[in-house]
């Protein structure tokens, strides 16, 4: 019984580090992107998609690895 909670443990600090690794800097990149003029907002995309990209790439990673 013991070894269940060990395990159990461990996995839900890992999904808390995987998961929340991101979400910060992606919510204050969409802020910018909201007020951004119209020659920033491209690059401030291009930033939110490469991030979104790499956490996705990380999540597929997990769900191969269950």
């Amino acid at each position: 019984m013991r070894n269940y909670i060990v395990i159990y443990l461990f996995f839900i600090a890992f999904s808390f580090n995987v998961f929340a690794d991101n979400s910060e800097d992606i919510k204050l990149l969409i802020k910018k992107i909201q007020s951004a003029n119209v020659e920033n907002r491209r690059e401030l995309i291009n930033q939110l998609k490469l991030k979104l990209r790499k956490k996705n790439k990380k999540n597929q990673k997990i769900i191969k690895m269950t």
